[in-house]
């Protein structure tokens, strides 16, 4: 499923920053031992708005706190 993180803009493919953000989320999800994800509705390009934790933290935080809020 794809999904939009709630509460976090992140570059875009092309944009400046987006493998950045990229190699964070995929850093933190690739090793994290347990991962929840608590969906909201689906936007209008079909996907998923959600929170995710990765070991109890909340992603959608760690990535504001890194400067990437909506």
């Amino acid at each position: 499923h794809r999904l939009r993180l709630l509460d976090v803009d992140t570059p875009e493919r092309g944009q400046p920053d987006f493998l950045e953000a990229l190699t964070f989320v995929h850093g933190r999800l690739s090793t994290a031992r347990e991962i929840t994800v608590w969906t909201v509705r689906r936007d209008s390009f079909g996907r998923w708005l959600a929170q995710v934790w990765a070991d109890g933290k909340l992603l959608n935080s760690e990535l504001v706190a890194m400067g990437w809020k909506a």
